[in-house]
């Protein structure tokens, strides 16, 4: 019999044995392959005693303490806010920038920012708008009634109580199993009962309603929770090469009967020894040795320590979702770089953050501005947010696209598919835009003429 056929033999024998239930010194799993040669999904296999334990929670104090003392923790946390917030928005049909500008008498990028760090940091916040509609804050909000908003006023979820009893619950009520109020415990002041209506909130990354405990209530988890894994092996990997620095040279110094001396109880002599040597450097710039003594220092290496700390930067780049060029400001370098392009995927990935965090808070405060007295009868009709490009262009590159646009432009004039009433407005009747809005027949001019390029130069 040759080998090929005894070894069959052999293999054929011991997955009999396998499959045999009164034999248990081997296991084979039966959802995958499986070879009993070399242990491959068997009890001989290693890979079969990975699994995922139990994930360390973090609470509001562990949390807290990262925000103060970690910086890439912090900057975790603030880069996605601040992005979210950088461009701000502009409001559709706000031509005289009425609610644009009371949203900046109020703060509200700002408070949006905050709101937005508290909510990824924590897993939650709020923000209470100051609405002078005549009732108290703890009722719901009198619509017919606003004369203002007065103040915004930001809280994490760390002040925030929420209990059984801050939910509707009467089973008749359309609202039944909603929540009706928040009970907020500020560091000032006292505690307060506010109705929703008066309250914009942020909640965190949703969890499986099982694992909703008391840390996770309601609000949902911090975004610092799934990557807390690689941002400790991050700041570890940091702190290891620090004490490879710190021992980047190393002097040795072999003195004679030394091992006399420790028996002896007489470690002074040595240290009192080594500070000689050491203040001979200091003074001649060499080290005076007796004959029996020998100085000498050892240097490590950091070969591949740079390489390495490009992959951890990468690890908790990836998790946190932002490129390296953004949370580290590296620039990218190499023939494969890829900087401009991360970014604009990072900015990409911020716009329906933006929609989802973002949008209804915005909307409903908005919306409660619009209707106040203090607008009067400068109310905007259909207020639709828009988020400004986080990208912005060069001024070449804006003078570029312009030209091409005008260009464009001019063709769909002399085709008819545009008049130059069109082009003006859309162009240029809330700052320079490349979207094109047409008109209603009633207000266009029939009589259009058609216009060379150098006629457009002209105006």
């Amino acid at each position: 019999m040759n080998k090929k056929n005894r070894y069959r033999k052999d293999a054929n024998l011991l997955l009999e044995d396998a499959k045999n239930p009164k034999n248990k010194n081997v296991k084979l799993y039966s959802d995958g392959w499986a070879n009993a040669l070399t242990g491959l999904r068997t009890t001989q296999d290693k890979a079969i005693y990975n699994t995922f334990d139990r994930y360390e929670t973090l609470d509001w104090q562990t949390l807290s303490w990262i925000w103060v003392g970690d910086g890439y923790g912090k900057k975790i946390i603030s880069v996605v806010a601040d992005d979210m917030t950088r461009e701000w928005i502009s409001i559709e049909n706000d031509s005289e920038n009425v609610l644009l500008n009371k949203l900046d008498m109020l703060g509200a990028r700002k408070k949006f920012n905050l709101a937005l760090k508290w909510k990824r940091l924590f897993g939650g916040s709020i923000i209470v708008m100051g609405i002078d509609d005549g009732r108290e804050l703890n009722e719901p909000v009198n619509v017919n009634g606003i004369k203002s908003i007065n103040y915004l006023r930001v809280f994490d979820r760390t002040d925030i109580s929420i209990t059984n009893f801050n939910f509707f619950d009467d089973p008749s009520s359309p609202d039944f199993g909603q929540l009706e109020y928040y009970t907020v415990s500020p560091s000032f002041g006292s505690v307060f009962n506010v109705h929703r209506d008066r309250v914009l909130e942020f909640k965190g990354i949703p969890v499986p309603s099982r694992l909703e405990n008391e840390t996770w209530w309601y609000w949902g988890m911090s975004e610092l929770q799934p990557i807390w894994n690689e941002i400790k092996d991050f700041n570890s990997g940091r702190k290891h090469i620090d004490k490879i620095l710190y021992e980047f040279v190393i002097g040795i110094y072999k003195l004679s009967n030394l091992a006399e001396l420790i028996a002896e109880g007489n470690e002074d002599k040595i240290i009192k020894r080594m500070n000689a040597i050491d203040l001979s450097k200091s003074i001649v710039n060499a080290v005076l040795l007796d004959t029996t003594e020998e100085y000498q220092r050892i240097s490590s290496t950091i070969t591949g320590l740079p390489e390495l700390m490009d992959r951890f930067m990468l690890f908790i780049s990836g998790v946190a979702d932002i490129p390296v060029t953004r949370l580290f400001g590296r620039s990218p370098a190499g023939q494969n770089a890829t900087g401009e392009s991360d970014l604009m995927n990072y900015y990409d990935s911020i716009v329906p953050k933006q929609d989802n965090d973002m949008q209804v808070p915005l909307q409903k405060l908005i919306n409660y501005i619009n209707i106040s007295k203090e607008i009067g009868n400068k109310k905007v009709e259909e207020p639709i947010i828009k988020f400004n490009k986080l990208f912005q262009l060069t001024e070449k590159e804006e003078i570029e696209n312009r030209e091409k646009q005008k260009n464009i432009d001019i063709d769909y004039i002399n085709s008819g598919v545009l008049s130059n009433e069109e082009v003006r407005e859309s162009r240029y009747k809330n700052g320079y835009s490349f979207e094109t809005t047409l008109m209603e027949d009633s207000e266009l001019d029939q009589d259009t003429e058609i216009i060379m390029p150098e006629e457009m130069d002209d105006e």
